[in-house]
């Protein structure tokens, strides 16, 4: 089944009135939790043996300070089938780096992580990816659209996490996609998001984050603001 996802690309213009009321919100801290950024992507065309895992510490809503970078873990990923084991080093930034991952389509994997005597356990399986069938652009109310075509299995239940970046922006945009064309970036979350890390040593300390095994692809296109 082809499918094609839309980005538009538009300016919008906020006008704010130059009067200021300051309002006080009592907002209830609560204890700092372990965040895990551990998006094993494989760029599709490459060994995919690089990868890297980040750890950092929830923080209050109003704190400045807000990258609390997580060291001292240790963390691992192991095949679930001949129970290999790959060893994320520490590089005492927040990051922790294999060199030499190796992913393998539909395998199953385990990611521990062992941080201040708790022990934290995800479980995930490789996701394949189709390739980019076309990328293209058309003018909808002056608004630039990019179009992009992919053939997606119409036998597998699948879901699509696109990342469009302007190479003169720092972050990417991110877009949620599913078979069904449900959901989206703008829709309303059915509930409290919960990462699937789990805390094995203290069950309600559980970790926000997530982990999550997937090939990617990736392309350039060069959009014009003219037909």
């Amino acid at each position: 089944m082809k499918k094609y996802i839309r980005f538009i690309l538009l300016t919008t213009i906020i006008a704010c009135s130059s009067c200021t009321d300051v309002v006080e919100v009592n907002v209830p801290e609560a204890a700092p939790r372990l965040v895990v950024e551990a998006s094993i992507d494989w760029d599709k065309g490459t060994t995919g043996n690089e990868q890297t895992i980040k750890l950092s510490s929830s923080t209050p809503f109003f704190d400045e300070n807000t990258n609390q970078i997580v060291t001292g873990a240790s963390v691992k990923i192991t095949n679930d089938s001949n129970n290999e084991e790959f060893i994320f080093a520490d590089e005492n930034n927040g990051e922790y780096v294999s060199t030499n991952f190796v992913p393998i389509i539909n395998q199953a994997y385990t990611l521990e992580i062992i941080y201040n005597n708790e022990t934290y356990i995800a479980k995930e399986t490789m996701k394949a990816v189709s390739d980019f069938e076309n990328v293209f652009q058309e003018i909808d109310n002056d608004d630039i659209v990019i179009n992009v075509e992919f053939n997606d299995p119409g036998d597998q239940e699948n879901y699509y996490l696109t990342k469009f970046k302007d190479r003169n922006e720092t972050l990417p945009e991110l877009f949620y996609d599913t078979d069904e064309c449900e959901g989206g970036p703008l829709s309303t979350t059915p509930a409290p998001i919960k990462g699937n890390c789990s805390n094995i040593t203290t069950p309600e300390n559980y970790a926000f984050g997530y982990f999550r095994l997937s090939q990617m692809v990736q392309t350039s296109f060069m959009y014009s603001s003219e037909e």
